[in-house]
């Protein structure tokens, strides 16, 4: 198919879609790094333009800098509807590590798009991606597996949202979208509910569980043994029970990855936060700021597999996948220091607080552990993803300490009568034994500011 734009170029697209909504479907410009969304079942008429037009005029004054968007920037011609956007290459569909097929071999197919580990951070940079949305009064509309493209190398877990017309301001956000089916919350596709933040949430949910299950949350055993698509449907309009109900086991779900296996006590209280108490009752699900929150700390708590390369949680005795017992690795506890007043003291005197974070930096022997910012620091700016530190270990006592970002900071030993300063491009080594705390990594270059630090104190996890 070839299609025009408003500035005169004609543009080829490839035969297959790389995405597709509710509205339309995204095809790749041959030969170039554009993407076009052709609306689906339109013929051109200048009321749909125009109404096309003015969404996306709409969009481009939203404040949506340093968020991986794909921002339209020319409109199609008669006889099409839609529009141009920029698209990075080597790009596919959040549609590939989703569903798994049938008849494949589950344990290889999730290797192969990159396991546990990229799993869990594509979705924490969906659910950061969204929850900034969110932040800034912007509800994204129709999140989706084909709306979602992330890298298409596995070493990678960047993504790009590429259906930016769905775009609304929250307090606009009665337009009538019913988002793709079996993902759009309840209550859309019949207009008895509007967008909101908590519609993409419910979306978010559907996706992240898809992602880390291989299957979709309400289609379970009877849905996939019954030749019939009337209980597909009912699925699909989510109204049946989510597959691990709490008290209604009708829909149980045997197929797919253990849930033990992928699955922390956190997200499963999400998940069914979401699809139990909040399947009707919209102000009842999790925002995406909690998801976002979960899904990070559930990634910083894997590690690898020395025997199937599978990554699993660091708090498992063996790898759940081969069943190699789990070799040893250094763990480092997350805190935040913070200086508490002391109000009963005449001269205001203060001391030293450690809060646990509950957050955990996993390094294993050979590879280097990068400390991003959402881990690192106490208000994370800019990409939470950006390092701020990183470890290698040696498999034995040394662990080297490298500094990737553009603030020193310190390295303090337990008794605090040695101090190290990390200046950027730096690595120093320090020594680290079991179940001795030996240094503690401060992430900051002003120790008496409140801050977050590393200690690493165990080989190994105490199981």
């Amino acid at each position: 198919m070839v299609v025009r734009d408003d500035h005169g170029r004609a543009l080829a697209l490839e035969p297959a879609d790389i995405g597709q909504g509710g509205q339309g479907r995204v095809y790749r410009v041959r030969d170039s790094r554009l993407a076009v969304k052709v609306v689906n079942s339109v013929r051109w008429r200048p009321e749909v333009a125009e109404e096309l037009k003015s969404r996306l005029r709409a969009v481009s004054r939203l404040p949506l800098d340093g968020l991986p968007l794909s921002r339209p920037v020319a409109h199609l011609v008669e006889p099409h509807v839609g529009y141009v956007m920029e698209l990075l290459e080597s790009v596919v569909p959040l549609a590939q590590v989703g569903r798994a097929p049938a008849d494949v071999d589950l344990s290889s197919w999730y290797l192969q798009g990159g396991g546990l580990a990229r799993r869990l951070r594509v979705l924490t940079r969906l659910a950061w991606v969204l929850a900034s949305l969110h932040g800034r009064g912007i509800v994204y509309g129709d999140p989706s597996p084909t709306n979602v493209v992330i890298s298409g190398r596995t070493d990678r877990d960047h993504l790009w949202l590429i259906d930016t017309d769905n775009l609304a301001v929250t307090a606009d956000a009665a337009r009538d979208i019913g988002g793709t089916p079996g993902y759009g919350a309840p209550g859309l596709a019949s207009s008895s509910t509007r967008l909101s933040t908590l519609s993409d949430a419910f979306a978010f949910a559907v996706l992240a569980f898809e992602v880390l299950v291989g299957l979709h949350p309400f289609m379970g055993d009877q849905v996939h043994d019954d030749d019939e698509t009337v209980l597909g449907r009912e699925a699909m309009a989510f109204q049946l029970p989510w597959v691990d109900h709490t008290t209604d086991d009708s829909n149980r779900l045997s197929y797919g990855i253990s849930r033990e296996w992928v699955l922390t006590r956190s997200l499963g209280e999400l998940f069914r936060e979401t699809f139990e108490d909040g399947l009707r009752t919209p102000r009842a699900r999790p925002g995406m700021s909690a998801w976002y929150a979960a899904l990070a700390r559930a990634a910083d708590a894997t590690r690898s597999c020395s025997s199937c390369q599978h990554a699993f949680y660091v708090d498992r005795p063996m790898c759940p996948w081969c069943g190699t017992a789990a070799s040893p690795v250094v763990v480092g506890r997350v805190f935040v220091q913070l200086r508490r007043p002391d109000f009963s003291s005449e001269n205001g005197e203060t001391e030293l607080t450690l809060a646990d974070t509950r957050d955990l930096v996993v390094v294993e022997q050979d590879r280097w552990t990068s400390i991003s910012t959402h881990t690192g620091r106490l208000v994370p700016q800019g990409d939470p993803f950006e390092p701020v530190a990183a470890a290698r270990w040696d498999g034995k006592e040394r662990l080297m300490v490298h500094n990737p970002g553009t603030v020193p900071f310190h390295l303090v030993s337990q008794d605090g009568r040695n101090r190290k300063r990390v200046v950027p491009r730096e690595q120093l080594p320090v020594t680290v034994r079991p179940g001795s705390a030996t240094w503690l990594l401060h992430l900051t270059d002003r120790l008496n500011a409140p801050h977050r630090l590393v200690v690493f104190d165990v080989h190994g996890w105490q199981h």
